[in-house]
This record gives C-alpha cells, sequence and structure tokens, in this order.
C-alpha cells in the first residue's frame, strides 16, 4: 500500500485527528450524500467497508449486518471500541482480508481506497470484492481523481494526498471493468471546503474470474 505516513500525516493515524480532519473540511455531509444517492442500503444487507478507517459510514448505514477493515490498528481498535458490539471489525490488507470472507455481501464499499493502492493491489481487491458478492450485489468506491483540465488547487492539494496512486477517472474504470461488467462513474466537486474533485464507481455485475 503506497501512502505518506511521517510527519504530518502520522497525526491522521490517530482515529479522533481523523474524524475531525475530515469533518472541519466537509462541505455538507458526504458520507450522507454517498449512502442516499449511491450505497442505498437496505436493513439486513450484509456490508462489507474496505479501508473502514475509524468505522463512521456505520452511522449513516442503518441495521445492516457490518464488517469493517483497516490495515490500520489503531483506527481499527477505536471503532471496536465504538462500535463493536454492532459490528465485526478486522485488522488485515483489504485484498487479503475481502478474500478470505465467509458468505457474500450484498455491498462492498471502498471509501478512499483505490489511491492507497498500487495497481496489482487494486485488482487484487477488485477480485476479492466481485467473488463475495451476492447476485445483484454492488461495489461502490469513491476516491480523489485527476482531471484534464483540473484547477490548480485541487490538483496541488490532491498531490498532498497520502495515498499515492491517484488516478484519473479512465484509469479507475479500466481497473474495475477487469471485475465487473458494469462500471458507472460520477464525479464531484463540491465534496470540500476547497477546490477538489472526487470520482464514484458503482461496480456490478461481477466477472467470472479467469
Amino acid at each position: 500500500m503506497a501512502q505518506s505516513t511521517r510527519g504530518l500525516y502520522s497525526l491522521l493515524r490517530l482515529p479522533g485527528a481523523y474524524t475531525a480532519f475530515q469533518q472541519t473540511i466537509a462541505r455538507g455531509d458526504p458520507q450522507r450524500m454517498l449512502t442516499e444517492r449511491y450505497i442505498r442500503p437496505h436493513p439486513g444487507d450484509r456490508v462489507v467497508d474496505v479501508g473502514c478507517g475509524p468505522g463512521v459510514m456505520l452511522e449513516y448505514l442503518g441495521e445492516v449486518d457490518y464488517t469493517g477493515i483497516d490495515i490500520d490498528a489503531g483506527y481499527i481498535e477505536s471503532a471496536r471500541r465504538r462500535y463493536g458490539k454492532r459490528a465485526e471489525f478486522i485488522c488485515d490488507r483489504a485484498e487479503e482480508a475481502v478474500e478470505r470472507l465467509a458468505g457474500k455481501a450484498d455491498l462492498v464499499l471502498g471509501k478512499a481506497l483505490l489511491h492507497h493502492l498500487d495497481d496489482p493491489q487494486a485488482r487484487a481487491f477488485l477480485r476479492a470484492a466481485a467473488a463475495i458478492l451476492k447476485p445483484g450485489g454492488r461495489l461502490i468506491t469513491f476516491d480523489n481523481v485527476h482531471l484534464s483540465p483540473q484547477r490548480r488547487v485541487a490538483r496541488l492539494l490532491i498531490a498532498l494526498d497520502r495515498g499515492k496512486n491517484v488516478r484519473t477517472l479512465d484509469q479507475y474504470v479500466a481497473l474495475a471493468k477487469q471485475s465487473f461488467a458494469s462500471v458507472e462513474s460520477y464525479l464531484h466537486h463540491d465534496l470540500l471546503r476547497v477546490p477538489y474533485d472526487h470520482c464514484v464507481m458503482v461496480c456490478s455485475n461481477p466477472r467470472a474470474p479467469e
């Protein structure tokens, strides 16, 4: 996983600092927008949230069967303390944890995940997500994105992100289409208080493994 963790970036490994930072720079409530517009969970859905951080997405999903996965032990410990009785949390690499999950998922979430993964890791995660989805299930991803043209401030801020594998929209879609026959993509330019660009992918109809 390619990401910067030194200097000021190390502060974001503290669950409280990470959550406070996200709330400070957000315009409105991006998590609620993602939930209502793209995730659209139903009571009883099995949701696998990969790269879950401190687990705050659980607050938006309602009565679901939730499994959160993150490689950062501090995030997972914080999530277990806060939500442990409502959910399962696993500390492991995204692609490896998803691959070992028993049963099937209605929804797999990859919020701010793919831009932390290099191409082999991203392909492994996408294959694993496709393999555990039930018929009709969906993978929803959310990442920052390179555009051409792009606002200068947005490009600078994206370059400062901890994740070092930010891609163009076409590159994200091309990766996803290796594992999913249907990939819908959407751009958002107003989710933060600063100039920034995000893309959402809704992936369905997993391809049969070769």
